[in-house]
């Protein structure tokens, strides 16, 4: 498969996810109200059971501590790397492993009825120095603008979510 049909078969699976938690709530003061205010976090995933199961780093759930249960995620996609963009609940984690940076996120159906996240084969085997890889992800999302409301579910936003890929090599191996 060459790298252009690599990155389309990709970019279909990886998703970007999106970490919440209000860290005030909206106050009133002298009659004005002051906006809640949001510790927030971006990464990058990729789905490896169709519309169910997304694999992660576990250090994007709370910056490598035990993620917080209070803080809310979603996994977004972007088809055909276009102008919309589609998000999913997390509705569980089933995995989260520090020891190796893993984390797997079940997610419900997505807010938008037709639109789904296609899976891509895993596997564990070692591969040898010098192999040829793609890497794909969602660095840096730019966000203009995210409305959530007083009871801190997303309720939308304005952002530029747009996957970028790298060819590279393994360079080494750790055991």
């Amino acid at each position: 498969m060459s790298l252009g049909s690599a990155i389309a078969v990709v970019r279909e699976s990886v998703v970007a996810i999106f970490r919440y938690r209000m860290v005030r709530p909206q106050t009133t003061k002298k009659g004005k109200p002051r906006p809640a205010q949001f510790n927030v976090g971006w990464g990058s995933g990729f789905g490896v059971v169709a519309d169910r199961y997304v694999l992660t780093a576990f250090h994007l759930l709370n910056d490598g501590q035990p993620r917080n249960q209070n803080d809310k995620f979603l996994v977004f996609v972007v088809p055909g790397n276009g102008n919309a963009a589609f998000h999913f609940p997390v509705i569980a984690f089933p995995v989260e492993r520090a020891d190796c940076d893993l984390a797997v996120l079940e997610i419900g159906p997505c807010t938008t009825p037709g639109v789904h996240l296609p899976a891509i084969p895993v596997s564990f085997s070692t591969h040898p120095d010098g192999a040829r890889v793609l890497t794909m992800g969602f660095p840096a999302p730019e966000v203009a603008g995210l409305n959530i409301d007083a009871q801190g579910n997303y309720a939308g936003g304005q952002f530029f979510l747009k996957s970028h890929a790298n060819e590279g090599i393994v360079s080494a191996q750790y055991l």
